[in-house]
């Protein structure tokens, strides 16, 4: 299922412990922002400190560049995303299932099951950008 950045465009939401949640925007002039994240998640280099599973009881933002890719061999689409200070290009998985689309951020091996899952909200928040470019 290829997708087009109209189908990524707008505000994504994934809900943790105690009923956080935290929110990926997507514009349409293609930059994003994180608000609310768990931390560690989007800090993919193994080598950096704050690299680890998901912890929902501290705070982490980002921001920077995304657009939509297909993997033809995979048969996978992807948004890729670039994070300001910390890697150039992290794809984020794009699944369908019973419940609809979710983009889904998997840490280390993606056969550990240890993941963060968005869902898409109405509507594009404006307000949740993090760092405006």
């Amino acid at each position: 299922m290829e997708i087009s950045a109209a189908d990524i465009e707008g505000t994504w939401v994934a809900t943790g412990p105690q009923g956080r949640v935290a929110k990926l925007v997507f514009m349409p002039d293609g930059t994003y922002s994180g608000t609310d994240l768990p931390n560690s998640v989007f800090h993919p280099n193994p080598a950096d400190p704050l690299y680890g599973p998901p912890d929902w009881s501290s705070v982490d933002a980002i921001s920077g560049n995304w657009k939509t890719r297909w993997k033809d061999d995979a048969k996978q689409a992807y948004v890729v995303i670039s994070i300001k200070g910390r890697i150039s290009s992290a794809e984020v998985n794009v699944e369908e299932g019973q419940r609809g689309r979710r983009l889904v951020w998997y840490f280390g091996d993606p056969d550990s099951d240890i993941t963060v899952s968005f869902r898409k909200e109405g509507g594009l928040d404006h307000t949740a950008r993090a760092h405006p470019s």
